[in-house]
């Protein structure tokens, strides 16, 4: 019975970083629109202004957290959290150049999350977020590829380098501040 419980698991992971990846790559045709419409109904900074009010009141939640476990590398773990948000917050200012860059790094971030947990059913050494983040850049590659095909888009290399950032952002945030367990040293 725990066997099968072990496969629907994986199935669920891999599902879900599946069907996350398809949601990316089917909304491809209706970017524009929907960049336009939600610059008509909440302004142009809405997107930016959205991601980062939920990222610092997540933010917040984690830092909590990490205060709340006992007290174990809890100010490793909130230095780690301090890099992040830099990082992001370095994200969002220098690399983003419009509003709607900010829904990629939501978008990314969460794929990136999606392949750490598929591919933690696999992998179960540090090796497991190197190999998120390929996979990421590689979804990253094909998003731009098919958004290449659409008329009146382009391929755009800085594209790629922002998802896989908001990936490694993500993978950086669970590899130091969570530090799941089962995930240790050294690579098999």
């Amino acid at each position: 019975m725990r066997r099968f419980s072990e496969r629907k698991a994986v199935a669920l992971a891999w599902t879900l970083a599946g069907v996350w990846t398809a949601l990316i790559w089917l909304l491809i045709p209706f970017a524009r629109s929907l960049q336009e419409i939600s610059g008509r109904l909440a302004g142009g900074g809405f997107q930016r202004l959205a991601a980062v009010l939920g990222g610092g009141g997540a933010g917040l939640a984690v830092l909590a957290w990490v205060w709340q476990k006992p007290r174990t590398r809890a100010i490793r773990r909130t230095a780690w959290l301090v890099a992040v948000g830099a990082l992001t917050v370095w994200v969002f200012r220098a690399q983003l150049q419009t509003s709607v860059e900010a829904f990629h790094f939501f978008e990314y971030s969460t794929l990136g999350f999606l392949l750490f947990r598929a591919w933690r059913q696999h992998v179960r050494d540090p090796l497991v977020f190197p190999i998120a983040a390929c996979c990421l850049a590689l979804v990253s590659w094909a998003d731009e590829f098919l958004q290449w095909l659409m008329p009146g888009r382009f391929w755009d290399i800085r594209d790629i380098r922002l998802n896989v950032l908001a990936g490694v952002v993500i993978l950086a945030f669970i590899a130091q501040v969570v530090r799941p367990e089962g995930i240790r040293p050294p690579v098999a």
